[in-house]
């Protein structure tokens, strides 16, 4: 499948509905938070199978994803009505090094690049 594609159609998306929920999901949120963190701390799954060539080029920033899904997380489990606030700038992060990501490659001629964070 076209991962770039998969990327928009469902990574992007599904992240977005977990900002909608956020302030429903706090257990959810505080599971991913910690499976990000855990993978940033201990260096694991740095072959992803969603990253062209299996190079997972995101795993130093999984420490921003985690922080900002722990924040999500411990919003909504105090019941702060913008704890969808730090989920949608995961999205919009995705989106923005998805995008930066493909144009430096791009310019560099080296082709796809991959799905994104």
């Amino acid at each position: 499948m076209n991962k770039p594609l998969l990327f928009m159609l469902a990574c992007i998306p599904t992240r977005l509905a977990l900002a909608y929920y956020a302030h429903k999901l706090g257990y959810v949120l505080l599971a991913i938070a910690l499976g990000m963190l855990y993978l940033y701390f201990t260096g694991s799954r740095m072959k992803a199978p969603e990253a062209s060539g299996g190079v997972t080029w995101w795993a130093p920033l999984r420490i921003v994803h985690g922080l900002l899904y722990l924040a999500g997380a411990v919003m909504a489990l105090r019941g702060d009505s913008l704890a969808w606030v730090p989920i949608a700038a995961d999205a919009f992060l995705g989106l923005v090094l998805f995008y930066f990501r493909r144009a430096i490659a791009a310019r560099q001629g080296l082709g796809s690049t991959g799905s994104g964070p």
